[in-house]
């Protein structure tokens, strides 16, 4: 007689199973959670450290506001959207030194999104209660908690590849909703190039969703056929949506005669290979544990088809499993440079399968000590007791280097008209163009290293008459050794000026390399007197070139021949005020 296939009837619920309605006490407690995570989060608008990525960014969003066009413009290796869509919110607050803080609170509202987008993706595929036990994980894990607290792209580039998941695991997927997953898509592609990656992971978890649906279709828990394939999801509707916003942009700075220099900036400055650098899979990679959660994640998957009577949900409970699972290993096994905001996307997705196995948990256990309810909050409180814990003490509440950014920019403010550039790593100044076209960041200076990009930053300033110049440490030596040899560190910035000591015969003889107006000063003020034996005055237009400085009277110490500009502004190394700020320059440098 043939047997017929079996299926596994499912397991009765536990009286606080998915469905169940959340209780007073557990409404109570997400209240309280939510709140103390915003109380965190106003801690760290305004007292994390600074990152230079963003100031990096909001000088991008600041050229917009000046209607430039980045690529063309100026330098910016990142993809358009995130700057595009901050502009309008940018020139609301107008010139201000603290410009990082507020604009951090526009991270906290994304970083929200994040955290709600993760819960969608849990109750959708899993349930309610796997959805906040997610979510809540996701809002605290310090990794995910601190870099999306920074004004980056990445944090809109999780937004919207979240967006895309929560809309692809719909249990009813219509046209419309595969239209805007594609759209989401496309729009995180216009975010971050990096989405490469992204896709990379899509077709990876689809590819894998897909086998372990052909082998479970031999086995008899699951019918043949009853478990929809994800390839369902990417039809006609969703590539639409998808070349919709990259095509409209790329149509746009093609108009605008930018075409050429996007593809450099964007693409080719990007694809940098070091002699002598490890590959992509080194063996740091393969000892690393996330490389190898696809298999974890891929036996997790084959126990869920092989034991699920919801045939859907069981199909996308695996596709998530499977996407979250294949990102690190594709991230470690591909990516040349991985920074810590490359992970921002994985945590949530791989926090939601965590989330479900602990949900699993809880209802075995509750299934066997039906007396002990609390047990399963008490396994939560578990993980996020240490969680909060180590958030909160790797926490600044109190951070100087704040302080040093945000009088920095005051100072460039002051001592510079908005089209005066300055010397600035990456954007530091936020409100002034750089005398250099190029971001002094990784891969650049990558480039200068193997000569793939010439170091004429000196030739640049001379050429554009910068006075002033921040942020060195990003520099090559070379340079640094130029502003140490024709700038002075008067306050929190480098000014135009060197030190000068007069010949025995009261002549100061000096060299410049930086031309512009200058003044001869000392503790008393101005010195007046002849350059180069021309009429006397105590201010002058300087070219490069050895030159002689006859005082008009006797010098009462030290003298500097200094920048116009910036004794206007009153920065001279005699200034008490800017002396005081001393200690702040020790706790950055």
């Amino acid at each position: 007689m043939k047997t017929l296939p079996t299926v596994r009837p499912a397991a009765p619920e536990a009286p606080d199973a998915a469905g169940a309605p959340l209780r007073q006490w557990e409404l109570v407690g997400i209240l309280v959670l939510v709140l103390c995570w915003f109380w965190l989060r106003r801690a760290s608008v305004y007292n994390h450290p600074w990152d230079s990525d963003e100031t990096q960014h909001l000088h991008v969003v600041w050229g917009w506001t000046q209607g430039l066009i980045p690529y063309r413009d100026f330098f910016d290796n990142h993809t358009p959207l995130f700057h595009l869509l901050f502009a309008p919110v940018f020139n609301l607050f107008g010139e201000r030194p603290d410009i990082v803080d507020l604009a951090r609170w526009c991270m906290v509202a994304l970083a929200g999104l994040v955290a709600w987008c993760t819960y969608r993706i849990g109750a959708q595929v899993f349930s309610r209660r796997t959805g906040i036990v997610a979510a809540l994980l996701c809002a605290f894990y310090p990794s995910e908690y601190f870099k999306t607290g920074e004004f980056r792209t990445d944090v809109l580039w999780t937004v919207l590849w979240l967006a895309t998941l929560v809309l692809l695991t719909k249990p009813r997927l219509t046209r419309g909703h595969r239209f805007l997953a594609g759209l989401a898509f496309g729009a995180t592609f216009a975010t971050s190039q990096k989405t490469v990656l992204l896709a990379l992971v899509l077709l990876a978890g689809s590819l894998l969703t897909c086998l372990l649906i052909r082998a479970g279709k031999r086995r008899s828990a699951v019918p043949p056929g009853a478990v929809p394939s994800p390839a369902a999801a990417f039809t006609l509707s969703f590539w639409l949506g998808l070349i919709l916003i990259p095509g409209l942009l790329l149509t746009s700075f093609y108009l605008e005669g930018a075409w050429s220099q996007m593809v450099y900036c964007v693409i080719r400055h990007n694809l940098v290979k070091v002699a002598g650098s490890e590959p992509p899979l080194s063996w740091s990679d393969l000892r690393n544990l996330r490389f190898w959660l696809i298999i974890p994640a891929a036996i997790a998957g084959w126990l869920i088809l092989d034991r699920s009577t919801e045939r859907d949900r069981a199909g996308r409970q695996v596709w998530v499993l499977m996407v979250g699972g294949s990102y690190c290993t594709l991230l470690l096994g591909i990516w040349t440079v991985v920074s810590a905001q490359d992970y921002l996307p994985y945590f949530p997705v791989a926090l939601v399968g965590a989330a479900a196995g602990l949900s699993w948990l809880g209802r075995r256990i509750v299934r066997r000590l039906p007396r002990h309810p609390w047990v399963p909050p008490l396994l939560l409180a578990a993980l996020l007791g240490p969680e909060i814990s180590w958030l909160v003490k790797s926490m600044h509440f109190s951070d100087r280097r704040n302080r040093f950014r945000v009088e920095q920019i005051r100072e460039v403010l002051a001592l510079t008209r908005p089209d005066e550039p300055v010397l600035d790593a990456k954007g530091g100044s936020v409100y002034r163009p750089r005398a250099i076209p190029y971001v002094m960041e990784t891969l650049t200076r990558l480039r200068m290293r193997e000569g793939l990009l010439e170091n004429d930053i000196a030739e640049r300033l001379v050429a554009r008459r910068t006075a002033v110049a921040i942020n060195l440490s990003w520099f090559p030596g070379a340079t640094k050794t130029f502003v140490d040899r024709n700038y002075l560190y008067v306050g929190l910035v480098h000014v135009a000026g060197r030190p000068v000591q007069p010949d025995a015969d009261g002549t100061i003889r000096f060299r410049i390399e930086i031309p512009n107006r200058y003044v001869f000063i000392d503790a008393s003020g101005l010195v007046s007197g002849r350059l180069d034996g021309g009429q006397a005055g105590d201010r002058f237009e300087v070219e490069p070139g050895d030159h002689s400085f006859q005082p008009g009277r006797p010098l009462s110490g030290p003298c500097d021949v200094l920048v116009e500009s910036a004794y206007n502004a009153g920065f001279t190394p005699f200034n008490t005020e800017l002396q005081a700020l001393e200690p702040l320059r020790k706790v950055v440098n």
